[in-house]
């Protein structure tokens, strides 16, 4: 056969074209063309019986010949792209034809719908993907602020540790502190050099005075070392009812001294308490954005197999589509029929009519079974 009558002939089951030369064609008596991988073959009684064939199309079990060109005429003929010129039995033929180019058609306009649905499908993968890209972009991004945020508290919270045991340490320390170079004020508060504030006298020969941080008083004072009057360096004595000194007074202001120590050491010890809680906090919420961000992650990378997949069978839907449109393009059995003319008409069906009948009905085949179609 000619390439342009191989075009439209295809399987009706898996719809391969003849022209591919992929698969080998079978022309069934119940007028179906297929494949032999779409048909069963089924064996005669005997071995000289001639095999029969299952169609996956009517569920009939009847008798086929391979296509190819060893076909018989009246077969052929069925496929013949121009019966009328021959005169053939155009009605028979056309019908024939007509009947697979529909199923056809058909198949292309099912694959054409199943591509544009696809394509739908694609293009809302990829808004999903889009979306949870930028969701995880955004997790990543808070993510960092967060752990800069968890870094900055932990900083924060190791200071606050060190001046606890700092102060603890401080506080096993007699209260006469020989290492430090305080000022005692009139005031009875005890400032170091860096807190407190100097203000020089009317005259060079007048003491400086300082302003307390804590009253806000300008006071006189003295540095705390061995170079003390004894009245101030009894205040900082540790055991001062053993020398009989004014023990109220002496206790009183180491009292007052020590309580303040304590206040600061419990008022730090609170700060640190909750920076602790705000530190796991934010371990408990950056696990958490962890977690999430995985799961968008595992998301995304099923969505991305899932688009690659649809975009896969796009392709090949699309493959499908031009592979089709080309064998359709070749034009359908030419439906002129006023170029014949009456008496040619006349003459053929006189001639042709009855052996025509006899060779659609049955052929014999070379070990002498018939065929019906």
């Amino acid at each position: 056969m000619e390439t342009a009558k191989k075009l439209w002939i295809h399987c009706n089951s898996c719809y391969v074209h003849f022209i591919d030369k992929a698969n080998i064609l079978f022309l069934l008596a119940c007028q179906h063309v297929v494949c032999d991988k779409c048909v069963t073959a089924n064996l005669g009684r005997t071995p000289n019986d001639a095999p029969t064939y299952t169609c996956p199309m009517c569920k009939k079990q009847v008798r086929g010949r391979q296509v190819n060109n060893a076909l018989p005429t009246n077969l052929k003929d069925m496929f013949h792209p121009e019966p009328w010129k021959d005169g053939l039995p155009y009605d028979q033929i056309s019908s024939f034809q007509k009947a697979h180019f529909n199923n056809l058609d058909q198949h292309l306009a099912r694959k054409e719908r199943e591509a544009n649905k696809l394509d739908k499908d694609l293009e809302l993968a990829k808004k999903i993907c889009q979306k949870h890209y930028l969701e995880q972009h955004r997790l990543r991004m808070e993510r960092k602020q967060l752990e800069f945020h968890v870094r900055e508290i932990a900083h924060q919270a190791q200071i606050r540790k060190e001046e606890q045991r700092r102060n603890r340490r401080s506080t096993s320390v007699p209260p006469i502190m020989k290492d430090e170079k305080n000022r005692s004020e009139t005031c009875q508060h005890v400032v170091c050099e860096k807190c407190v504030t100097a203000n020089l006298g009317r005259t060079p020969n007048d003491a400086p005075t300082y302003t307390c941080p804590m009253c806000k008083k300008q006071v006189r004072g003295r540095q705390v070392n061995n170079a003390l009057p004894t009245n101030l360096k009894d205040m900082f004595h540790p055991e001062p009812w053993k020398d009989g000194l004014p023990y109220d007074q002496i206790s009183s202001f180491q009292k007052a001294h020590f309580n303040s120590l304590d206040q600061h050491i419990a008022r730090k010890e609170r700060e640190a308490n909750k920076l602790d809680k705000d530190l796991e906090l934010a371990k408990k919420i950056c696990e958490k954005h962890y977690l999430e961000q995985h799961r968008l992650r595992m998301e995304r990378k099923q969505l991305e197999f899932h688009v690659r997949e649809i975009a896969h069978q796009a392709q090949i839907r699309k493959e499908e589509q031009r592979r089709n449109r080309r064998s359709t393009s070749v034009p359908p059995i030419m439906k002129d029929e006023k170029n014949r003319s009456e008496s040619s008409q006349k003459k053929r069906r006189t001639t042709s009519m009855e052996p025509q009948k006899s060779a659609v009905t049955s052929f014999v085949h070379n070990n002498n079974h018939s065929f019906i179609l």
